[in-house]
């Protein structure tokens, strides 16, 4: 019995290890894996297709007195005796357990629990007294050896397990597993050489044994099917599946080929329709404009600029209406936010919250907003930054910030251009309307300008606060307004 820990042998070698996957697995005692080696070369050749076989080696170091406290389902889980959850024939499963506590006392009194409390709770487990026998007369050990033949399932408790007796345990696996051996047949010299090599000190003849066995087994022809078997038939299936998407692909290509062709087929018509009624309005000499009698609806808000051709330059003047109150409050409510970041130093944080309370929350209040677009007909509508605007609004409205710093019109620009596919041109400047009167609490950048702005740090026109009498005020104005309005 050699006293060597031995980690590998050829019989658990990486492609032995993908030879026996899902067949014959197990762990080590201490990273010794002969255990596993045996079972892979004595007992595999005598298992049948789609049997399998697991080895669990554990341990515990619970004392004596844990018997006492604990019910039999603890106890068993700490002793690995799980009998519940292994399979059935076509699963083997070999248990070691090592009852590891400093007293020998202690270890003693697991034994003798295993023998007196857990085995007369299962029926079909049996204890087998002449591997007892055979361990304690040659290797002077106690093993308490249990198993169920019916289900192919043994358990071999021991205690204080030395590597040489963990060796030489493996010796009598003829005797704990039944089912793969009987008396008639015996075991052959290969076996008869392996199970010797564990007795003897050097483990050279062992290693030898374990190498015999991995060369009869041809474990690298074994792997190379495995592993390359189905390669091919892989292959195929996944060109077939390949090939099939790329039929249904063609397929949805087609459908949407032919919606394509029906949509133009429909824009043929209307657009037929739309050139014979301008022909026909044309040839009758019929005057008048939409869009001009829009903008003279909306003269007070719409102030044409200039207009080239079919494009049409327009400044823009709208009440601050459309923004989120509910994020507003919490901006405002929040004394860390941008409302009181871009003004500290130059208005009072009372001052600034009061005010913007009155024109975002209460609206006593309104903000005057100024915008201008380029609106070319039919097209599309872009925001014009940096606008020059016209006497008259220069001085009673304050740019929106989207617009005028950042060119930006967001969502709006979508929906405008919406409208133009459609040739609603009017649909499309009363957007222009709704985009000037917008400002978006939830834009830090646009937000942090605005609040400078208010603060008087930019040159930017802030007397657009529209008070309840139609006075327009900048924003000192305002909160001097609100003071003597909160002292009446």
């Amino acid at each position: 019995m050699f006293r060597n820990s031995i980690r590998n042998t050829a019989l658990v070698s990486e492609g032995a290890n993908d030879f026996f996957n899902g067949v014959v697995e197990g762990n080590a005692y201490l990273g010794d894996l002969t255990f596993l080696s045996t079972l892979r070369g004595i007992v595999y050749p005598r298992m049948k297709e789609g049997e399998r076989l697991i080895l669990n080696i554990s341990s515990s170091n619970e004392k004596k007195s844990y018997l006492e406290r604990y019910d039999l389902g603890t106890l068993a889980e700490t002793a690995e005796f799980y009998p519940t959850y292994w399979g059935g024939p076509d699963v083997t499963h070999i248990g070691l357990h090592v009852f590891d506590a400093s007293n020998e006392e202690d270890n003693d009194a697991w034994l003798a629990w295993v023998e007196e409390k857990l085995l007369p709770e299962y029926d079909k487990w049996e204890k087998l007294p002449r591997v007892t026998a055979f361990f304690q007369k040659i290797s002077g050990f106690k093993c308490i050896c249990i198993c169920d033949q019916e289900n192919h399932n043994v358990m071999l408790y021991v205690k204080n397990l030395t590597m040489q007796r963990y060796h030489y345990m493996q010796c009598g696996i003829l005797a704990y597993l039944p089912w793969y051996f009987n008396k008639e047949d015996g075991i052959s010299p290969e076996e008869m050489e392996m199970i010797e090599g564990l007795r003897v000190k050097d483990p050279a003849a062992y290693l030898e044994s374990c190498r015999k066995f991995a060369a009869k087994l041809d474990l690298e022809t074994a792997r190379v099917k495995k592993l390359l078997g189905d390669i091919e038939t892989r292959l195929d299936r996944e060109t077939v599946e390949n090939v099939r998407n790329s039929i249904q692909s063609k397929r949805n290509d087609i459908q949407r080929y032919q919606e394509s062709i029906a949509q133009i087929l429909n824009d043929i018509r209307k657009m037929e329709i739309q050139y014979e009624g301008l022909q026909v309005k044309i040839a009758s000499g019929e005057t008048g404009s939409g869009i001009m009698d829009f903008f003279l609806a909306n003269k007070n808000t719409l102030h044409l600029n200039r207009v080239d051709g079919n494009s049409i330059s327009v400044q823009v003047t709208a009440y601050c209406d459309f923004f989120d109150e509910d994020l507003a409050e919490k901006v405002i409510e929040n004394k860390r936010s941008f409302v009181y970041r871009s003004t500290e130093d130059w208005i009072s944080a009372e001052d600034i919250e009061a005010l913007m309370r009155a024109v975002f929350i209460d609206r006593k209040i309104r903000l005057r907003f100024c915008a201008e677009y380029q609106i070319d007909l039919n097209s599309r509508v872009r925001p014009r930054g940096g606008a020059s605007f016209l006497e008259g609004i220069k001085e009673t409205y304050m740019p929106n910030p989207h617009v005028n710093q950042y060119n930006c019109i967001g969502s709006y620009e979508r929906i405008m251009t919406d409208y133009m596919s459609r040739g609603d041109n009017v649909g499309a400047i009363t957007q222009c309307i709704a985009s000037c009167g917008s400002l978006n609490f939830s834009d830090g950048t646009v937000m942090e300008y605005f609040m400078s702005c208010i603060a008087g740090r930019r040159d930017v026109n802030v007397r657009a606060f529209e008070l309840p009498d139609g006075t327009v005020v900048d924003p000192n104005g305002a909160i001097e307004w609100l003071k003597k309005e909160e002292n009446k």
